[in-house]
């Protein structure tokens, strides 16, 4: 109802689900949380490999990304204009994301939020 979405929208916004599929792909994405965290452990864990601490290392990466985290929350920048906003041309970040965020990767993580969709949906 119009209540609930102004309170929830002093909270941050709200963007309401008009159908149950549509819902059960919001729920889909909420299993990529620990992948975010696995992701930063991946890149602790290669400065750990590196000859830093583990806590400093950790530090670090999350020092990164905090304010990737603000970004977020104080923009509706979309997130092609983000990514190019965060690279500079045959700069670094652009090399890892051509390396690591190539098509199969993206193909990987379509399949994976399919196969979570259908778990969540009751359709698998």
């Amino acid at each position: 109802n119009k209540t609930d979405i102004q309170f929830f929208d002093t909270l941050g916004g709200t963007v309401v689900a008009t159908t149950e599929e549509l819902f059960s792909t919001l729920s889909a994405t909420t299993a990529t949380m620990s992948s975010y965290y696995a992701f930063l452990q991946g890149i602790a864990d290669w400065l750990v490999e590196q000859g830093w601490e583990r806590a400093a290392a950790e530090r670090i990466v999350r020092g990164q990304f905090a304010g990737l985290g603000n970004t977020l929350a104080t923009t509706d920048t979309p997130f092609s204009d983000l990514v190019k906003g965060h690279e500079t041309l045959g700069g670094l970040n652009e090399m890892l994301r051509r390396e690591w965020m190539d098509a199969n990767n993206h193909a990987a993580l379509a399949r994976s939020l399919d196969r979570i969709f259908a778990r969540v949906s009751g359709s698998d």
